[in-house]
């Protein structure tokens, strides 16, 4: 609060010294209106003057930001509106490469949705079997996902279904 005050009070002496220097310009352009109007000169004394007000503006820009209202709550609600938005930003960045590599797995991922299969389902055209016998037999089996040849899932695998007999 003393800081404040002090600054504001520093600030408030600029502000009252610019408005002066303007102050003149603006007495002395009133004062010798007959000169200037005889010279031509009134846009140039404008352009003086309103390049003299240009230095109060700033000033009370400043003292109108330093001097806002504020309470201790309203200050310590925006410190941890701060903080805490600090936390989620840097946060959501160490995610950045994760998110990098999701955007890569997600095209392959809709690249597989939007493949079409062999069979389709609905043609019969296709070979039919006259007779089901109920009994399967696979043997020598070897299999491996075509992403992942080295992990191999069926190596010489052999089964045997017999049909159940009623």
């Amino acid at each position: 609060m003393y800081t404040r005050k002090v600054l504001l009070k520093s600030m408030y002496k600029k502000a009252i010294k610019a408005q002066q220097e303007s102050t003149k310009v603006a007495a002395e352009a009133v004062f010798n209106h007959r000169t200037i109007t005889s010279f031509c000169s009134q846009e140039r004394i404008l352009k003086m003057w309103r390049n003299s007000l240009e230095g109060p503006r700033k000033e009370n820009f400043q003292q109108a930001w330093f001097a806002g209202y504020i309470t201790a709550k309203a200050s310590t609600k925006t410190f941890l509106i701060m903080v805490s938005t600090s936390l989620l930003i840097a946060e959501a960045a160490s995610l950045t490469p994760d998110f990098a590599k999701s955007t890569k797995v997600v095209g392959s991922l809709f690249a597989i949705i939007d493949s079409y299969t062999q069979i389709e389902l609905d043609d019969y055209s296709g070979y039919l079997v006259e007779e089901i016998t109920k009994h399967v037999e696979i043997c020598d089996v070897d299999f491996a996902y075509p992403v992942r040849p080295n992990a191999i899932i069926f190596e010489g695998f052999s089964i045997t279904i017999e049909a159940v007999k009623e």
